[in-house]
C-alpha cells in the first residue's frame, strides 16, 4: 500500500474543545460539518481530512468539504479495492487558557484510542448522490499510515445499504453483531484510532457528516433509536413478506427495489407492530427493507423469489 505524507498530524491553532471522548474513553464523536468537533475543518476548506494513504481504488477523490467527508466514487470499480483510511483526530488544550496555544492532534500521536470492546456499535450520518448505493465502513486499530489490524483485514465489514438519493440518514452497526468471532478476534477494538471507507457503487458521491462510535452511537440513546428490534421473514420470500418491528416512534416501513423504487410502504407507530406485503406479483430479485423514522433509517435486504 503506497503512503503519502498526507495526514495533518498536529495544528497549532485557536481551537474550541468539546467533548468527542467519552469520559471512560468508549466512545467518540466526529462531526465533520462542525469546527469544534472535527478540528481539521480549522485548517481550512477542503482539505485531505487526516487521509492516512494515498489508496485510491473505489475513489477518485476523497476530501473535507463544506458537506462533510466527501468521498467521490470511481466509474468503475473493482471487486477486491481496499479501504481509504482516516485518522482520528481531537483538540489538545494548550496552557495558556484562551485556545491559542491548542492543538489538532490525532489520536496515534497522543498514543490514545476509542475503546470499543464493550460499546461495539458505531452510528454513521451520510448521504449519497444516487440510489441505491453501498458505502462499506471499517475501524483500524493503532497505526500512523495504516492500521496495524483492522476490521477490514479481519474481513469484517459493515456495510451501508442507501436507498434513496441526496438524503442525509443516520445508520446504525454493529460490528459484534455481524460476527461475533471475528470481532473478538480484532486485536485493535480497544485502541481505535482511524476509520475506513470503501465504495461498492460506481460514480456514487457520499458525504459523511458524522461518525459516532461505542457509547456516542444512536443506538446507545432511546432518542435517536429507530427500532429495538427488527424481524423480516422468510428471506427468500415468494408470496408473503412479513416484517415484525419494535419502533421507538411512528415510522414507515418501505420495500424498494434496486433502482431506488418505491414498491410498497406501510406506516406503523411505537411499539410492535407486525405488517406484510404481498410480493407473489413483485419481480424476482434483490430489494431493500428499511424503516424509517425522524430518528434515521435501518436497512435489511430481502430476496423474493
Amino acid at each position: 500500500m503506497k503512503k503519502i505524507l498526507l495526514s495533518i498530524s498536529t495544528l497549532a491553532l485557536a481551537l474550541t474543545a468539546n467533548a468527542q471522548m467519552s469520559a471512560n474513553g468508549d466512545g467518540f464523536t466526529i462531526n465533520n460539518k462542525d469546527a469544534a468537533s472535527n478540528c481539521l475543518i480549522n485548517v481550512g476548506l477542503p482539505n485531505n481530512g487526516g487521509i492516512m494513504n494515498g489508496d485510491q481504488s473505489t475513489f477518485q477523490t476523497m476530501q473535507l468539504t463544506a458537506n462533510g467527508l466527501t468521498l467521490t466514487s470511481k466509474s468503475t470499480i473493482g471487486q477486491f479495492g481496499t479501504a481509504a483510511w482516516f485518522q482520528i483526530h481531537s483538540v489538545v488544550p494548550g496552557v495558556i487558557g484562551d485556545g491559542s496555544d491548542d492543538q489538532c492532534s490525532k489520536l496515534f500521536g497522543q498514543s490514545k484510542g476509542v475503546d470499543l470492546t464493550n460499546q461495539t456499535k458505531v452510528g454513521i450520518k451520510v448521504s449519497s448522490s444516487v440510489a441505491p448505493a453501498t458505502l462499506e465502513l471499517f475501524l483500524g486499530g493503532e497505526g500512523e499510515w495504516s492500521p496495524s489490524s483492522s476490521t477490514f483485514s479481519a474481513d469484517l465489514v459493515a456495510t451501508i445499504e442507501i436507498t434513496e438519493a441526496n438524503k442525509l440518514d443516520t445508520y446504525v452497526v454493529d460490528f459484534a453483531a455481524l460476527d461475533a468471532t471475528k470481532w473478538g478476534n480484532f486485536a485493535g477494538k480497544n485502541k481505535v484510532q482511524s476509520v475506513g471507507y470503501r465504495s461498492a457503487t460506481a460514480d456514487a458521491v457520499f458525504n459523511v457528516e458524522q461518525v459516532l462510535l461505542g457509547s456516542m452511537s444512536p443506538a446507545n440513546s432511546s432518542n435517536n433509536v429507530v427500532a429495538k428490534s427488527l424481524n423480516v421473514y422468510p428471506n427468500p420470500a415468494s408470496n408473503v413478506l412479513t416484517v415484525e418491528v419494535d419502533a421507538v416512534a411512528a415510522s414507515s416501513v418501505e420495500l424498494v427495489d434496486l433502482s431506488g423504487k418505491l414498491v410498497a410502504t406501510q406506516s406503523v407507530g411505537a411499539g410492535f407492530n407486525k405488517v406484510q406485503f404481498n410480493v407473489a406479483n413483485v419481480n424476482a430479485g434483490l430489494y431493500f427493507l428499511s424503516v424509517r423514522s425522524a430518528n434515521g433509517v435501518v436497512t435489511q435486504k430481502v430476496i423474493v423469489k
